[in-house]
């Protein structure tokens, strides 16, 4: 079947484009012509010009580091998505929707109220697939509201179009709870799409300037500020390790080079979802610092899959010395882990076999 993916590959993100690739690879694999509907609005376009049309002056250094990052990041994604002609509207999806048999929106954070009240500069039904003929299948993959209580006027978007989709599945145990007080019947819970692929999925070619050597290293991906815990676990940790970090804003690592950070880590730090995904695939020790105050709602989708895992000790939520010795000197029963991921890739591909007959 032909088969469009709508998801959040456009974001200047290493998890938003890694899990794209995911799901386009692991429906690749099922036999399925499959593209990434390349939707990105236009008030998200990175260029030089954009960086300085801001009035806050204090924000044209972070965002010409973005512009850099994003110029490291759009090679990965010419290269490895096969992605349709560029849509910058909602409009422009209505006048002219890409032929498929079916989309498929997800994974990721898709449905945050943020984007559904404000995406396009004002609110959009996007994401909700709300383009095409009626008659193509709609489908949910393991969507993400990136909160635990959906704020009203975002709920009162979603509301109208979740019936006309023909599966849903969300990524958190309290999207289950969002998706049936939206209306609609039995949802489901599938892991991220990140976890569908085997860790030999996830080889790309050498970078060389990907500087590797025998040292022990400790991998810092930290998306938010969260300076004292991470400035503590840095401090404790650089007598031992070599710390390679994300924090050098104008030397981004490309895709391929954040990937590799971790899978040659001795240890991981990270308060990303898809930063402990990847320690998981590569079986790699992590410590999660979960954000605390009003991102803490974002929390659930690491507590959902640690929690089956039995990994919630791996959350710290105060610097500890001792736990971080306990973190990095207990073995995890990677064996375990494995047999779970894969007992939840079975219910995705139950998923899909039931959605993807003709």
């Amino acid at each position: 079947m032909k088969i469009g993916i709508l998801t959040f590959h456009w974001g200047t993100n290493y998890g938003a484009i890694i899990q794209a690739y995911a799901l386009q690879t692991y429906l690749e694999k099922n036999g399925h012509e499959v593209y990434i509907i390349n939707y990105r609005p236009k008030r998200f376009k990175k260029s030089l010009v954009n960086c300085f049309r801001t009035p806050r002056v204090y924000l044209y250094l972070s965002n010409i580091a973005i512009l850099l990052k994003e110029k490291k990041l759009i090679n990965f994604r010419n290269l490895y998505l096969n992605q349709t002609r560029l849509y910058e509207s909602l409009n422009d999806l209505k006048k002219t929707p890409p032929d498929l048999d079916v989309y498929v929106c997800g994974s990721d954070q898709i449905w945050n109220p943020s984007f559904t009240i404000g995406g396009e500069g004002r609110s959009t039904s996007t994401y909700f697939l709300d383009f095409g003929d009626k008659n193509i299948k709609r489908v949910a993959y393991a969507v993400s509201f990136g909160c635990v209580n959906y704020p009203k006027r975002a709920f009162n978007i979603a509301k109208n179009y979740v019936r006309s989709f023909d599966s849903i599945s969300v990524r958190e145990d309290s999207g289950l709870n969002i998706v049936s007080k939206l209306g609609f019947r039995n949802p489901i819970k599938l892991p991220d799409p990140t976890l569908l692929l085997k860790a030999s999925d996830y080889v790309f070619p050498d970078d060389n300037t990907y500087n590797n050597n025998n040292s022990k290293v400790a991998f810092f991906y930290i998306l938010r500020n969260e300076q004292s815990r991470v400035r503590s676990l840095k401090l404790y940790l650089q007598n031992s390790y070599r710390l390679i970090s994300n924090d050098e804003k104008f030397k981004p690592l490309s895709l391929e080079e954040w990937i590799r950070g971790i899978k040659n880590a001795s240890i991981v730090i990270t308060n990303s979802f898809h930063g402990m995904c990847f320690s998981l695939i590569f079986h790699v020790p992590f410590i999660v610092i979960p954000a605390k105050g009003t991102a803490s709602s974002m929390n659930d989708r690491f507590y959902t899959l640690l929690s089956y895992l039995n990994l919630e000790d791996r959350m710290m939520s105060e610097y500890d010395v001792d736990k971080t010795n306990s973190l990095i000197n207990n073995d995890i029963d990677w064996k375990n882990i494995d047999e779970k991921i894969n007992n939840l890739k079975m219910e995705s591909d139950n998923f899909f076999n039931q959605i993807l007959t003709v």
